[in-house]
């Protein structure tokens, strides 16, 4: 043999494979050895969008789902400390909006608790915020602690607090300037 030939099993040279014919070989169909099936492969990939029907199927199981119970006191108190969160949160920025807020949200949280008395829909979606408040609320009474040890411990935090007081002292003061009565000494 020559040298860029290569022998297709080395070592074993018997004359059963180089006096094999490789025309005798004829395609016949064959019966599996197992009973086994290729898996089915998914009807669509995660990138196609889905079809119509499994919507309305995912709305069945929705709608099977049981309902979550009124509370016993209803929502009424929950969603008013949630709006008057809200308007708290909303008073530094704009104290007008802010105040707006507080002022109906006894009106909203009401209105809000009888629309989830007759839709389970919104009760749902009005029984998670309320969760979602309860944890801010604890967020929030434990924030004060964060923030004393946080100024306490981090030099910079503390310096940018200060910075932080004086820039509001000063803004309070040119809102006061300009908001002076004018008064028959002065002039513009």
């Amino acid at each position: 043999m020559s040298e860029n030939e290569i022998t297709p099993n080395p070592g074993n040279e018997s004359d059963d494979v180089n006096n094999f014919d490789f025309s005798a070989l004829t395609a016949e169909t064959v019966e599996p050895l197992s009973p086994h099936v290729a898996p089915e492969l998914p009807k669509r990939r995660w990138w196609e969008s889905r079809p119509k029907g499994d919507k309305r199927e995912r709305r069945r199981e929705k709608a099977a789902k049981p309902m979550p119970a009124m509370p016993r006191g209803g929502l009424r108190a929950s969603l008013e400390n949630w709006y008057t969160g809200i308007g708290m949160a909303v008073m530094p920025f704009d104290p007008h909006c802010g105040g707006i807020i507080i002022d109906n949200a006894a009106a909203c949280a009401k209105s809000m608790d009888e629309y989830a008395k007759v839709n389970p829909a919104v009760r749902r979606l009005l029984l998670q915020l309320v969760a979602v408040s309860a944890f801010g609320a604890v967020a929030a009474a434990h924030a004060p602690i964060v923030v004393a040890i946080l100024m306490h411990h981090v030099p910079a935090l503390r310096e940018r607090q200060e910075k932080m007081a004086a820039d509001m002292a000063e803004m309070f003061a040119r809102m006061a300037a300009n908001n002076a009565p004018y008064q028959e000494g002065d002039q513009e």
